[in-house]
């Protein structure tokens, strides 16, 4: 995996997890054995033996419920911010992930105060990148998720990333970059096969696509001026026009 990019999420976005098991000082995650609470020192020991590239700060993201009180939101913000700060301070002091990047989780639910002030104070952490939670598919329509991530990105430098996780049809997708989103989680593919289908297009290709690509880009990345944002706006632009499908293994039983 040395030509990839490995980030380490903190929930597996195709399947869906329960709610009710965050707490002031732990986050709980779903595997084949059942549920695992984790606090910040078990958390952080974890990334360092899987050393990434990027990681997912600890977050409380149990508020996409449109039934969710403004209370609850409020503290799911206020529980994400701390569990960000206590996760880089135990990263800042630890070798094992020097040049590792921290990706700061945006939360708020649907609540526009709430996720501006996430925003905002988590653009004050020193971050690599940023997560923006609780905007999967199901949570809102699409025109509040939209209206939510533009408010929400206008809060955040443009020379770091923007992840948006739980949000994989294509029409959701090229939605979503228009409203400033950056990367995108490939789990569609492998939820479609799960349900026993197939993703079907009909359109005209080159022959060459690597060849076209380079040459249809070459002028997006000439035309940006400043190094430190080509990679994002080239991301952003590519996004409109490429559809990465991803395969995944079923685990065994």
């Amino acid at each position: 995996l040395h030509d990839t990019v490995l980030y380490c999420s903190l929930h597996d976005p195709a399947a869906p997890c329960p709610t009710g098991h965050t707490t002031n000082k732990t986050v709980s995650v779903w595997g084949s054995g059942g549920r695992i609470e984790l606090k910040v020192d078990k958390f952080m020991a974890l990334q360092k033996t899987v050393q990434p590239d990027w990681y997912q700060s600890m977050a409380d993201g149990e508020t996409w419920q449109t039934s969710t009180s403004r209370k609850r939101v409020r503290k799911s913000v206020d529980r994400t911010l701390a569990h960000l700060d206590e996760c880089l301070t135990v990263h800042q002091k630890s070798q094992e992930l020097d040049g590792v990047g921290v990706f700061g989780v945006v939360e708020g639910g649907d609540i526009l105060e709430e996720r501006v002030r996430s925003a905002r104070e988590t653009a004050k952490r020193p971050v690599a990148g940023f997560c923006l939670d609780g905007f999967q598919t199901g949570a809102m329509d699409q025109a509040l998720r939209s209206q939510l991530i533009t408010a929400v990105t206008k809060e955040l430098p443009e020379d770091k990333p923007r992840l948006l996780q739980g949000v994989g049809r294509p029409d959701e997708v090229l939605a979503c970059v228009e409203a400033g989103v950056d990367l995108f989680e490939g789990f569609l593919p492998f939820q479609t096969t799960e349900r026993g289908c197939a993703l079907c297009f009909s359109f005209d290709i080159t022959l060459d696509p690597e060849s076209a690509g380079t040459a249809t880009l070459t002028g997006v990345v000439k035309s940006c001026e400043a190094s430190s944002l080509w990679r994002l706006k080239l991301i952003r632009f590519a996004s409109l026009i490429i559809i990465s499908l991803f395969s995944r293994r079923k685990s065994p039983n």
